[in-house]
């Protein structure tokens, strides 16, 4: 069984449009598709961790990175009247807001190619459910009954920055026009950001 190769003719393309060029096995007896981690062509990856909680927690690395990512940044300020005229007290920033669009990746099955129906058994799928589980824990750690014991924040990095945070909100679509992916939308609010 071949341990990888590369996608021609129109599966690169529709590849290309969701950012990836190429496919890549793990080799032994599987056939898994991960050439769309967004290490390719030297994009740097968004990865998401929940820091200090245990070894054996692997980063999420984004399957492909985010179509768009923006980072709102605003001051505080407060405004006081007086008898002359008003005095404007800077308080510094507010925490940061990562506003991130984009899709779960093609639902490609080794054996059968792009899948619509058999879409729970592909990576692509596999990545979006650990993303949504992430965002549903939100840094929440439970004891083996389930129950809370207490919240660490999530990470971003991206580039040269690390987010210390937590996910405020997750949507996500699945359309008719786009049968073999999902499209996400995430809003994470940073409480403090280290650049490494």
């Amino acid at each position: 069984m071949p341990t990888g190769g590369i996608i021609s003719g129109a599966g690169a393309e529709m590849l290309k449009k969701f950012g990836a060029s190429t496919i890549v096995g793990l080799g032994l007896n599987e056939h898994v598709p991960l050439g769309l981690l967004g290490l390719l062509d030297g994009v740097i990856p968004l990865v998401i961790d929940i820091p200090e909680l245990s070894n054996t927690l692997v980063p999420l690395t984004m399957y492909i990175n985010p179509s768009s990512l923006k980072i709102e940044r605003s001051p505080t300020t407060s405004t006081v009247q007086t008898f002359s005229h008003d005095v404007i007290y800077h308080w510094g920033e507010n925490p940061a807001k990562l506003s991130c669009h984009g899709f779960a990746g093609l639902f490609i099955n080794p054996f059968t190619g792009v899948v619509d129906a058999l879409r729970t058994l592909t990576p692509a799928y596999h990545f979006f459910n650990m993303l949504f589980e992430i965002y549903r824990n939100n840094g929440i750690v439970t004891d083996k009954e389930g129950k809370p014991m207490h919240w660490r924040p999530l990470t971003i990095t991206w580039e040269d920055r690390i987010f210390y945070g937590f996910f405020e909100s997750f949507s996500y679509s699945d359309k008719a026009e786009q049968p073999y992916t999902l499209e996400y939308d995430f809003n994470f609010t940073s409480l403090h950001e280290v650049y490494v």
